[in-house]
Formats: C-alpha cells, sequence, structure tokens
C-alpha cells in the first residue's frame, strides 16, 4: 500500500512540476527584454567548462554544463552546389538517448566524456551520365573530451580535432570557431565526404529563443555569411560507388545564422526517462516530448520558432522575426505535417522513421500571421534516433503578402 501511494505521490509531483514550468520559465527567462542589436561579452563564450589547478581549462574534468556554436549558411543564389552548410560544435552531449546517438559513442566514453562535431552540406551532384543525386553530406562524430577539444581560457576560440580518413592520427581538425561581435569565422570538415568549409561571419542582429541565467540560453545572430567550400571530389559524380579526386572550390554569399547554447547539466537523463523508455516498449506510438526549432530567411524577414513541449504541456512556444528592421515576436506557433517518409533510423537502429516532407506552419506574431507551406529539399540528417535534421522551401504569406524563401530546422520527438 505504501508502494502505490509514494507512485502516486511521484505521479502528481510531476504533473505538478509540468504544470508549474511554463509559468516559471517566462518568469525567469530574460530573452523578450534582451538587446537584439549589441551581443555582450558574457553571451559569447564558453559558460559551463572548469579551470584545473594550473587556472586553464581542464578538458579531462567532469563539466556542469554544455556549450554549442551551429553556423548555418544558405546561399543567396539558389543555383549554388550547396543548398546549405551547417554545422555544429559541442562540448558535450545532452545525455538522453534518443537526442543523442550512443551508437557512435567510442572508448566506452560517457555523455561527460565526449563532444559532438557535427557537418552537413546537402548537395544535388551532376551524374556523369545524366540526372542529379542529391545526397545529405552528414558527418557526426562523438570524440574524447579530453584529448581532441581545445578551448581558450578567455575569449570565444574551441576548436574539435579528429582522426584522418587515411591514418589513424589526431592531426586533422575538424572544426572551429572563433571571434569577437558581430564579426566570426567557423570551419568545417567533413572527413567521410571530404568537404571543407570556411564561414565568414558578420552578424547584425539576433533572436533571443530562451535565456535563464545559469540553467539554459540559446540565441541565433542573424547576418551574412562569406563562404568559401571545397569538394575533394568534385561537383560531378563519374561513378557513386568509387569517388575519385577532382578538387573543385566555390566561393559564394550566404545568409543564415550562428547559434550558441548554453546548458546545465546536473546529471545525464537516462534514468529519468527510463519508465517511458520500458512503457515505450509496450506502446510504441507513446512519444511525450517534441521539440522543433525552424529558422527562415527570406526577401524583407528572418526569423524562427522554437516549440517544446512536454506531456501536452507547452513549456516553449515562441519566437521572433525581423520583417525590415521592425522586430516582432511570436505569441504562438502551430506545425502540421501533410506528407512523411519513411526514413532508416540512424542505420538501422529500429524500424524505418516517418519523417516529415511536407508541412504547414502558423506562426501569430504582434503584427500579423506567418503561415507557409514547406517542403524538405533532401534526404534528413538523422542525428539521433528520434532526432532530424533538414533544409527546406516554403511559400506562403506575411500580413498578408506572398513571401517565399528557404530554412533550415532540426525536430526530435520521443
Amino acid at each position: 500500500m505504501i508502494a502505490v501511494w509514494i507512485i502516486v505521490g511521484l505521479v502528481l509531483a510531476v504533473f505538478l512540476a509540468l504544470r508549474l514550468a511554463p509559468v516559471c520559465i517566462r518568469w525567469l527567462d530574460r530573452a523578450p527584454g534582451n538587446d537584439r542589436t549589441l551581443l555582450p561579452y558574457s553571451y559569447e563564450i564558453p559558460r559551463y567548462f572548469v579551470r584545473g589547478a594550473d587556472g586553464r581549462v581542464d578538458t579531462g574534468a567532469r563539466w556542469p554544463g554544455w556549450d554549442s556554436w551551429t553556423a548555418c549558411a544558405i546561399p543567396a543564389d539558389p543555383g549554388v552546389l550547396p543548398q546549405m552548410v551547417r554545422g555544429s560544435l559541442m562540448t558535450g552531449l545532452y545525455g538522453l538517448d534518443g537526442v543523442d546517438n550512443y551508437e557512435k559513442l567510442m572508448y566506452r566514453l560517457s555523455s561527460y566524456q565526449a563532444v559532438e562535431h557535427l557537418s552537413f552540406v546537402p548537395t544535388s551532384y551532376a551524374l556523369a551520365a545524366g540526372g542529379t543525386l542529391t545526397l545529405e553530406n552528414l558527418s557526426q562524430n562523438y570524440l574524447p573530451k579530453p584529448t581532441d577539444l581545445r578551448m581558450a581560457d578567455a575569449g570565444l576560440d574551441v576548436a574539435v580535432l579528429g582522426s584522418r580518413t587515411t591514418e589513424e592520427e589526431t592531426t586533422e581538425q575538424y572544426g572551429r570557431v572563433s571571434g569577437t561581435w558581430p564579426d566570426y569565422r567557423f570551419t568545417l570538415l567533413n572527413p567521410e565526404s571530404e568537404i571543407r568549409v570556411a564561414l565568414e561571419c558578420h552578424a547584425r542582429r539576433i533572436v533571443w529563443w530562451t535565456d535563464i541565467p545559469g540553467f539554459y540560453t540559446h540565441y541565433a545572430a542573424f547576418g551574412t555569411f562569406e563562404a568559401d567550400v571545397e569538394y575533394a571530389r568534385g561537383a560531378t559524380i563519374a561513378d557513386p560507388h568509387r569517388p575519385i579526386p577532382n578538387r573543385e572550390r566555390l566561393r559564394f554569399q550566404a545568409r543564415g545564422a550562428l547559434e550558441h547554447v548554453s546548458s546545465a547539466k546536473p546529471f545525464g537523463f537516462d534514468w529519468l526517462w527510463l519508465p517511458m523508455r520500458l512503457l515505450g516498449r509496450h506502446f510504441p506510438s507513446l512519444k511525450p516530448i517534441l521539440y522543433h526549432h525552424e529558422v527562415i530567411v527570406a526577401a524583407g524577414i528572418e526569423g524562427g520558432f522554437v516549440h517544446a513541449r512536454a506531456f501536452g504541456v507547452d513549456l516553449r512556444n515562441t519566437g521572433g522575426f525581423f520583417a525590415g528592421d521592425a522586430y516582432h515576436s511570436v505569441k504562438h506557433v502551430s506545425a502540421r505535417p501533410t506528407e512523411s517518409d519513411p526514413v532508416d533510423n540512424c542505420g538501422g537502429r529500429g524500424a524505418l522513421m516517418p519523417v516529415w516532407r511536407k508541412w504547414d506552419v502558423r506562426a501569430v506574431t504582434d503584427a500579423g500571421d506567418l503561415a507557409y507551406s514547406a517542403e524538405r529539399t533532401h534526404p534528413p540528417a538523422m542525428t539521433g534516433s528520434n532526432t532530424n535534421q533538414y533544409h527546406f522551401r516554403f511559400e506562403g504569406t506575411w500580413c498578408g503578402a506572398p513571401v517565399s524563401g528557404r530554412g533550415y530546422g532540426e525536430y526530435a520527438h520521443l
């Protein structure tokens, strides 16, 4: 009988916590009042790390949280070979299988001991025999933090190292982000597809998704990019099964955003999620957690939204758009799929997963509605068994006027 009351008490505690969470988040969140044209130095640099006895960054210690930087550049010319360039460097992992892809963890690393490098360059290649071949060009690596993370103890300068594809030596720089507002440099390597990227970002303005000091901060600095992309195998594929060296270099201008997330991580979340994982074996359709984040760029408008929901409660349903020089906050956003594709779930870790190919979005702002229909342009990047990233084109209306453009997004449902 006591055990029953304990279970009932835990269920009630979780229910009350979920009901109170949105109120607490709104009360603690500083995002609505933050400056949108100037980024404070304290928000630019890493927040969660540990110093050793010598005062330097100690990559071998257990850190109280993690930081990630994500750059996404969408070419101004739609005819440019890559549909977009997206990459991220992460100084830790979320600590939840399904969002993280534990199959990629090497050397029995824990989620506290690993860093993530991700490079995603969806490209439509010309085939020598005619036609095109669209590849996602996804490279995702979990690497040991003590040996493969380089981070300055002052200023923004973070690099992740990795092994060469032909030599087992940790001498190749997989990615690096550095700079100070408003100018940043982001370099990426996709070792599997042999694609190198250098992005020079000039930021102009900021959309703050969330800012809860000491717990979670997420913003996107929108601006322009000068992109330099090198394909070691060229832009034309003679034989998809036999890569041939044919170095080709592209330079182009792009629009997009540099995003920074700082998150506390008091513990791993797998043990907390274990009851839901066990229930999921008997009820596969039970997926109470949803995270949907999209960013768009179009003529005269740029911005995006974040929708986070747990057990039917909206924890975050917000965002913002710059239309001209004016900023408009999102009061509410809804998205629904109209067509989905079955996609290989992280190399066959389970049944094929339905991933949105077409969907509709409606964002309600203080100036009017942004409504658009979107279509994914390439195979999604499955970065976790329940998580994917994607590039899309969209058409719709902004305050009744036609609008069209492109964007990128991340979707997790578990």
